[in-house]
C-alpha cells in the first residue's frame, strides 16, 4: 500500500465515524486490497485494484467500470457488492473487454453497487462514460457554510497505480443578493498530480477549483452568470468529473434570457476560456430566437453561434454559423421538418474564407392503421473553399405500398469545379439515379428489381452507363436458402464495365452447427467495378463443442489476359482445451496461374501455415507460443523462397 493510499485512508478514518450519512455510503463490504489475495506467488507484482461505486438505473446494465480490457473474471474474481450484500458470480455478467457489469435483475434507483476489481496498468484503459459516481459526506456546518469531503473513485493516475482522489469542498448555501441567488464553492484536492515531480502540482492552488454562479429569474426568462476556475492538477484529474472544465485555466458564462410570449423566446449567451500558461483562448457567442413549438404548433428556431480561438501565437481563427430550422405536423399523419445552414470558417491566414451552404426538407406521411407509409427526403449542400467549388444535391422518395410492397427512388448529383492559381481551370459531374422496388412474396421469399443510371463528365469527357438489376430470395433462414442476382447493363462507358453479372448462392444447414455455402459469379463486381470474367466459391462452417471449423476455396478467371486465374483456399481450426488454454491453426493458399512475358504456364503464388498455442497461468502469467512459415511460388524453373518465424512469449 503506498503512502498516498495510507493518508487517503487516515482522512477516512477520522472523518467517516463524524456523520452517519458517510457510514451509510462507504461502509460496504471491504474487499481485499487485491484480488488475488495473499497466495499469489512473490515473483508477480499484485495488480492495482479500483474501486467503483455507483447506484442503480432501475435496469440491469450494462454499467460502465471505470476500466476495460481487464484480466480474465477466472484469475482475478471482482467483489460485487449490492446494498450491503456480496454477490455470487452467477448474478451478473462480466464483460472484461468492455469494462461492464450486468446484472440479472433490475438495479433499482435507490441502492447502491460497489465493485472492487483488478486492472493492468499496461494494457487496461479508461472508460468513457464509467457509472461510477462521486460520493459526497457533509463534515462541519457553520451557518451557511459547509466543508465536505467527495471521495472520487476510478480517478487516480494510470501510472502510480492509485484509484481514487479525495476532494476538500467548502461551499456557501444559495444567498439571495441583487434580485437573485448567488453560489460558491471553492474545491481543493491535495493529492491530485499528474506524475511525480510535476512542477504544475507543487503548490495547492494548481491543486484546487473555484466556481461561482449568480441566477436571476427562471430558465426562460432571466440572467445567468458564472466563473469557474481549475489549476494545472486540479482540473485534468477532477474538473470533469466534478461537472467542470477538464483544461486547466479560468472560464466566464453569460446568458440572457427573454419570453416575450409562450409562443416567443430570445436567447444569448457568451462562453470564453482562457487556458493556463499562456495567451491562448475560445470564445463561443450564441444568439437564439424560438418561435412556435406550443402543443401541436409549428416550431421555427433560428441560431447564429460564432466561436472563435487565439492561438499562443496571436493567431484568431473561428466559424461564424446561422441556422434555421422548422418542425411541423400537419394533422395527425403528415409530419414537416427542414433545416437551412451556412457557415463561414476563417483560420487566420491571407487565404479565402471557406463558405458552406447545407439545405435540406423532409416530408413524412403515414396511414391511419400504419399500414402504409411515404417519405421524401430533399438534399442540398455546397462548399466553396476559394480554389474549388463542390455542390452536392439528392432527392429520395420511399414508397410503402403495403407492408410487404417497398418501393424506393433516389437521385443524386455531385459537381466539382477547381480554379488554381495558374493554368487553367477544371470541371467535373457526376449524377446518378437509381429506383428500386422490394415484394415480400411469402416468409422467407422476396422479389426485388431496379433500375440505375449512372454518369460521369469531366472536361471534354463524357460516359453513362445504366443498370437492370433483378433478384430474388427463397427460404431466408432456413435449411435451404437460395438467391440469385440478375444486373444488365449498356451505355458509353468503355472495357468491361457494360458487361452483364450474374451472381447465384446457396446455403444449406443441413443439421444445427454446420453451414455449407456456394457460389457461381459471371463477370464480379466491386465498388461499381468488373473486377473478373468468372467466380466460383465453396465454403464451410462448423461449430462442435469447444472446436470450431472454417474453410474455403475460391477460383476465380481474370479478364486482363486469356488463360489468367486465381485460387484462393483457406482452413481454420480453433480449439480451447479449457478456458486457460487455446490451440489456434490457419492455413491459406493463394495461387496464379497464367502466362506473363513469355514465361512459360505455370503456377505461382503464395503458401502460408500458421500455428498458435496460449496457456495464461492468471493474467500475471502468460505463456505464448507461435510460428507461420511462407511459401511464395515463383513458377517454372525458378525456385520456390521460404521464410520461416517462430516467436515465445511470456508475460509476468
Amino acid at each position: 500500500m503506498t503512502k498516498q493510499k495510507q493518508h487517503q485512508i487516515g482522512h477516512l478514518s477520522v472523518i467517516l465515524p463524524l456523520v452517519a450519512t458517510g457510514v451509510a455510503l462507504l461502509a460496504l463490504p471491504v474487499a481485499p486490497s487485491h484480488a488475488q489475495g495473499t497466495t499469489a506467488p512473490t515473483n508477480i507484482v499484485p495488480l492495482p485494484t479500483s474501486s467503483d461505486m455507483f447506484r442503480g438505473q432501475d435496469k440491469p446494465g450494462p454499467y460502465q467500470l471505470t476500466w476495460k480490457k481487464l484480466p480474465p473474471r477466472e484469475s482475478f474474481a471482482p467483489v460485487v457488492v449490492v446494498d450491503d450484500k456480496t454477490l455470487s458470480a452467477d448474478a451478473y455478467e462480466w464483460n472484461a473487454e468492455k469494462g461492464t457489469i450486468t446484472f440479472n435483475e433490475p438495479l433499482k434507483a435507490v441502492s447502491m453497487a460497489r465493485i472492487v476489481f483488478s486492472y493492468d496498468p499496461d494494457s487496461s484503459e479508461r472508460n468513457a462514460s464509467p457509472a461510477s459516481a462521486p460520493i459526497t459526506v457533509p463534515l462541519l456546518r457553520a451557518g451557511s457554510t459547509q466543508l465536505q469531503l467527495t471521495a472520487l473513485t476510478g480517478t487516480g493516475t494510470q501510472a502510480s497505480g492509485e484509484d481514487a482522489l479525495l476532494v476538500w469542498g467548502l461551499s456557501g448555501a444559495p444567498t439571495r443578493a441583487m434580485g437573485g441567488t448567488i453560489t460558491t464553492k471553492a474545491l481543493l484536492a491535495p493529492d491530485a498530480s499528474q506524475k511525480d515531480g510535476d512542477e504544475a502540482g507543487a503548490n495547492l492552488w494548481e491543486r484546487a477549483g473555484l466556481n461561482v454562479g449568480y441566477l436571476m429569474g427562471t430558465e426562460t426568462s432571466g440572467l445567468e452568470a458564472k466563473y469557474a476556475r481549475g489549476g494545472r492538477s486540479f482540473a485534468p484529474l477532477v474538473g470533469k468529473s466534478l461537472g467542470m472544465n477538464a483544461e486547466a485555466g479560468d472560464s466566464r458564462f453569460l446568458a440572457a434570457r427573454y419570453a416575450l410570449a409562450p409562443w416567443l423566446r430570445a436567447e444569448w449567451k457568451q462562453d470564453t476560456m482562457n487556458f493556463a500558461g499562456g495567451d491562448s483562448a475560445q470564445t463561443s457567442q450564441t444568439m437564439l430566437f424560438r418561435m412556435g413549438g406550443v402543443k401541436n404548433q409549428p416550431a421555427l428556431n433560428f441560431e447564429r453561434t460564432d466561436n472563435g480561438s487565439t492561438n499562443k501565437d496571436g493567431v484568431s481563427s473561428g466559424t461564424l454559423r446561422d441556422k434555421l430550422e422548422l418542425q411541423a405536423k400537419l394533422g395527425g399523419q403528415v409530419a414537416l421538418s427542414g433545416t437551412a445552414e451556412t457557415a463561414k470558417k476563417t483560420d487566420g491566414t491571407d487565404s479565402a474564407a471557406e463558405k458552406t451552404t447545407n439545405l435540406a426538407l423532409s416530408v413524412s406521411a403515414v396511414s391511419n392503421d400504419k399500414s402504409q407509409k411515404a417519405d421524401v427526403a430533399v438534399t442540398d449542400v455546397s462548399k466553396n473553399t476559394g480554389n474549388a467549388i463542390e455542390a452536392n444535391s439528392g432527392v429520395s422518395v420511399t414508397l410503402q405500398a403495403s407492408p410487404s410492397v417497398t418501393i424506393v427512388a433516389e437521385q443524386t448529383k455531385q459537381a466539382i469545379s477547381t480554379t488554381p492559381k495558374e493554368g487553367e481551370g477544371e470541371k467535373s459531374q457526376k449524377e446518378q439515379i437509381k429506383a428500386e422496388a422490394k415484394i415480400a412474396l411469402a416468409p422467407g421469399a422476396s422479389l426485388a428489381g431496379g433500375v440505375a443510371v449512372d454518369s460521369s463528365e469531366k472536361s471534354d469527357a463524357k460516359t453513362e452507363r445504366q443498370a437492370t438489376t433483378i433478384s430474388a430470395k427463397i427460404g431466408e433462414g432456413k435449411a435451404v436458402e437460395l438467391s440469385q442476382i440478375v444486373i444488365s447493363r449498356a451505355g458509353t462507358a468503355t472495357g468491361n464495365a457494360t458487361l452483364d453479372t450474374t451472381d447465384t448462392r446457396l446455403l444449406l444447414r443441413p443439421v444445427r452447427g454446420l453451414t455449407l455455402s456456394g457460389a457461381l459469379i459471371n463477370n464480379p463486381e466491386k465498388d461499381g467495378r468488373i473486377t473478373g470474367i468468372k467466380r466460383q466459391e465453396l465454403g464451410m462452417k462448423a461449430t462442435v463443442g469447444a472446436l470450431e471449423l472454417g474453410s474455403g476455396y475460391a477460383l476465380s478467371e481474370l479478364g486482363t489476359q486469356e488463360g489468367y486465374q486465381t485460387g484462393e483456399f483457406s482452413l481454420s481450426l480453433g480449439l480451447r482445451f479449457n478456458q486457460y488454454t487455446r490451440f489456434t491453426g490457419e492455413y491459406k493458399d493463394g495461387l496464379f496461374w497464367g502466362n506473363a512475358e513469355g514465361v512459360d504456364t505455370a503456377a505461382r503464388g503464395m503458401r502460408v501455415f500458421s500455428l498458435g498455442l496460449t496457456h495464461a497461468l492468471g493474467t500475471a502469467f502468460n505463456f505464448s507460443l507461435g510460428g507461420n512459415m511462407e511459401q511464395e511460388k515463383a513458377g517454372g524453373v525458378t525456385p520456390d523462397d521460404y521464410k520461416a518465424n517462430a516467436t515465445l512469449g511470456v508475460k509476468f
